[in-house]
């Protein structure tokens, strides 16, 4: 074989070699199975979404979403997790409202809430409801905000922790209202919600759907919800603004970051995905009875959405003086 064919044909070998590397990195994304990391213990409602997600996800793209609880430290050590996988779309973090409380709330940080992460997409958001044992005798928000105000930190409010999204819904209660109340956290808001219904602690500013069936039974009082119209599941109770505190804006809400760095087509990939599960009639009517609505936002809105939250909380927990330190 003569020098020149030998150089063609190693040429022709390495161009082969390139092309075939260049293939795999260009396969359709995904690939092989995600991974859906939700940083708190299973149960609960990001549970519920995120399993959901995961599901609808996996017959949408064709892989498998597998879904994996790491909790710990009010949901940042999954975080962080994630912040340090690859930026390559197969590890994606379910967050929800403390994600961008948790800054203020810790003093040490591994990681940057948002300039860690990629913003995919915003899914959902839930109201709260305000309620309380019956044996207090309070009909409307306006009676447990007059005892308040005549009794200061004698009335007790539950949450499942230090720092979770119903401790900082119920301190921006008091905040507005400009009353004192006492905070008895709990690990996990089954335990929370009990006492309130057994008469042990008095308030309860949490999900709907915990709540329901003990309003239901006579055993809570609901005095009022947040957001901008009732609930189909309450009719009956007001919303805040009805009750006489416009200014009450505490909802929950889920969405999908992944790593800094991820592609923007994967990105793309994932919201479109997104999107259209969010879109289907079907999603909604899966949640409504839950108190849960589609509140679908593509990468740039729910980064807006999120800095946007991060001033109204950061303002709260400084105001209030909240930590988990």
């Amino acid at each position: 074989m003569t020098p020149l064919r030998r150089t063609f044909l190693r040429l022709t070998l390495t161009a082969l070699a390139l092309t075939g590397s260049a293939a795999a990195l260009a396969q359709a994304y995904p690939h092989k199975p995600v991974k859906i990391l939700i940083p708190f213990s299973p149960g609960g409602s990001n549970d519920t979404v995120g399993r959901f997600l995961g599901d609808e996800l996996q017959k949408k793209l064709g892989q498998p979403f597998v879904v994996e609880n790491r909790g710990g430290a009010g949901g940042v050590v999954g975080s962080d997790f994630v912040a340090k996988s690859p930026a390559d779309g197969y590890t994606l973090l379910l967050v929800s409202t403390p994600h961008v409380a948790n800054p203020f709330i810790y003093r040490r940080m591994p990681y940057d809430a948002l300039k860690s992460f990629t913003p995919v997409a915003r899914v959902m958001s839930a109201p709260v409801v305000i309620a309380t044992t019956p044996s207090l005798g309070f009909k409307t928000v306006g009676d447990l905000v007059q005892r308040a105000k005549a009794q200061p930190g004698k009335l007790t409010f539950v949450s499942s922790g230090t720092g979770s999204y119903f401790h900082l819904a119920s301190e921006m209660f008091a905040d507005q209202t400009q009353v004192k109340l006492l905070h008895i956290p709990y690990k996990g808001a089954g335990p929370a919600m009990a006492d309130v219904v057994a008469g042990h602690a008095d308030i309860s500013i949490g999900s709907v759907l915990s709540a329901l069936p003990h309003v239901k039974s006579g055993r809570l009082k609901a005095l009022a919800v947040s957001g901008n119209k009732r609930q189909s599941t309450m009719p009956d109770v007001p919303t805040m603004a009805e009750a006489g505190y416009p200014g009450y804006e505490a909802d929950n809400w889920w969405g999908v970051l992944a790593p800094a760095g991820t592609p923007a087509d994967v990105v793309d990939t994932l919201a479109r995905a997104i999107g259209d599960i969010m879109a289907a009639p079907a999603t909604a009517a899966r949640f409504a009875p839950e108190g849960v609505v589609v509140s679908y936002q593509g990468p740039a809105a729910f980064k807006g959405f999120m800095d946007t939250e991060t001033t109204k909380w950061s303002r709260l927990i400084k105001d209030v003086g909240i930590s988990a330190d």
